[in-house]
This record gives C-alpha cells, structure tokens and sequence, in this order.
C-alpha cells in the first residue's frame, strides 16, 4: 500500500479511475449471448444483476471469457481516458468482475489501446459492487492530489457526494457516450 509521500516521490499526483462495464466497454451485448447460453434468455447486465450470485457468476463469466470480443468501445470515455493520460493522469480501470476472468479483461483493454497503469478487480467476488468501489476509492483519499473517477452507475455517485471526504474527487457520470460532471447539490 503506497502512502501519499510515497505517491508523490514517484511522481503520482493525479489519478482517474475508469469503470469498465458499460464506462469504458458497452458489454450489454456479450452478457445477452452469455444469459441466453446459460437460461435460454437474452437479459441485459442489470436484469442479470438481479439473478442469485450462482448464476450471475456463471453468465458473466461466460460473458467474459466466450464474447469478450464483443464489446464495442465507448469512444467518448477512451478519448478522455486519453486526455488525461497526456495530462499527467495515473489511470486506474476498475470493476467488479472477478479475477477469474482478468485476462480477457486485460486482453480487451490491451487490443484496444487503453492506457491503464493499474487493473483493480474485486478479489473476494463481494455481492456488493458499488460497496467495493467506494471502499477502494476510500483508501485513495489523501493520497492524491487530484481525482477523477468515472462511472456508469448514478447510485454510486449520489452515495459518494453523500461522504464530505470525497468533495476532492470529481465525479463523471457516464450515460452512453455522453459524460456529465456529477457535483452535489447544495443544501
């Protein structure tokens, strides 16, 4: 774990954090094929959200390692994505799919030319994606001296700008192609 001296010394001091199904990758296509595959019913990622863990794991996984190839592109999200790399940005994608599939997570990030430092992947297969995601973001903080993170779920952002410790961090909602900076209402 890098502290924030540590961060500095090397030369870190902004980083942007990409979400990757659905941010960076539209992936709804692949998880069709995957959930017709495995229930003989083409579901998107947020009807099969709902399913029980077993079988969510079985049609992502699916997903992941048989349609990786897929995916299309969110060319607004890699082209900003881009844009801070030459701005001095350390890029961090994150997601909660499993480590079980990360090289063909790797794989589509590579065969698409993104620029990634850091592949965050949730490890301990938690239920709780957008739990995961805050956590991590949480041990960022103070490390840093700008942050960016992007995200395709609206849930996320209204739970974050809830916590005044993440006020530093600029939120971007992204809704198809398009990107929204998400700031917190005032009260």
């Amino acid at each position: 774990m890098e502290n924030k001296n540590a961060s500095t010394r090397m030369g870190i001091k902004k980083i942007a954090i990409f979400d990757y199904d659905n941010t960076l990758f539209f992936t709804d296509a692949a998880c069709k094929m995957a959930s017709n595959d495995v229930l003989n019913k083409k579901l998107t990622r947020s009807k099969i959200k709902k399913l029980p863990l077993d079988v969510r794991v079985k049609i992502f996984t699916l997903a992941s390692r048989k349609y990786w190839k897929m995916y299309k592109v969110n060319n607004s999200v890699i082209e900003r994505c881009q844009s801070l790399k030459l701005q001095g940005y350390y890029i961090i994608v994150i997601s909660t799919r499993w480590n079980t599939v990360k090289r063909y997570t790797i794989k589509s990030l590579v065969k698409e030319n993104i620029p990634f430092q850091k592949l965050v992947l949730d490890r301990k297969n938690s239920r709780d994606g957008e739990k995961f995601k805050i956590n991590y973001l949480k041990s960022l903080l103070g490390k840093y001296e700008k942050y960016a993170f992007f995200d395709d779920s609206i849930n996320i952002m209204q739970k974050l700008r809830k916590f005044p410790s993440f006020d530093k961090v600029s939120l971007y909602l992204v809704k198809g192609t398009k990107i929204m900076e998400y700031k917190r209402k005032n009260s």
